[in-house]
């Protein structure tokens, strides 16, 4: 009996998929709050070591760790090359105000113009939470987006 509950359990589980479309499929585990602000953290720790070694490796750590399918890579790391030069050298992810991660319910990405961006009018697999970010300080409003546990950016270059 315990063998054939293990089954139904196993059988379940891998029912889970990873769509991108669907809102309701992909989530995995649901993580609690104190892991998601860890997995967080160390997002953006990620990001401000990639932009140590040289901004096209940091540029390359954001496609790679943005969202799959939220952005196309190509305008996004051509947006990105274009802005290096006022930019500087000295790139810094932010630093995340974790206290104030929100979830936030049946997210549709928004309307834009931006050329790198891919889901206006779209849902998406996974939860998206909303953040302050502080960078140079000033406060913005961030996101990402907790799927097959692990977290992803909604980190664009092009502008509206």
């Amino acid at each position: 009996m315990r063998r054939l509950c293990v089954l139904v359990l196993l059988v379940l589980l891998s029912g889970c998929g990873s769509g991108a479309t669907s809102s309701d499929s992909g989530q995995g585990e649901v993580v609690s709050q104190d892991q998601l602000a860890l997995q967080v953290s160390d997002l953006y720790d990620q990001i401000d070591l990639a932009f140590t070694t040289s901004f096209a490796a940091g540029i390359d750590f954001i496609i790679a760790n943005n969202y799959p399918g939220a952005f196309d890579p190509t305008a996004l790391q051509a947006c990105a090359l274009a802005k290096q030069p006022y930019l500087g050298d000295q790139i810094t992810a932010g630093e995340p105000r974790l206290e104030t991660l929100t979830e936030v319910p049946n997210w549709v990405g928004r309307e834009s113009s931006a050329a790198d961006w891919l889901l206006a009018g779209k849902t998406i697999s996974g939860k998206v939470y909303e953040f302050d970010l502080e960078i140079d300080l000033e406060i913005i409003k961030a996101q990402v987006v907790q799927a097959d546990n692990q977290v992803f950016l909604l980190y664009g270059w092009c502008d509206d």
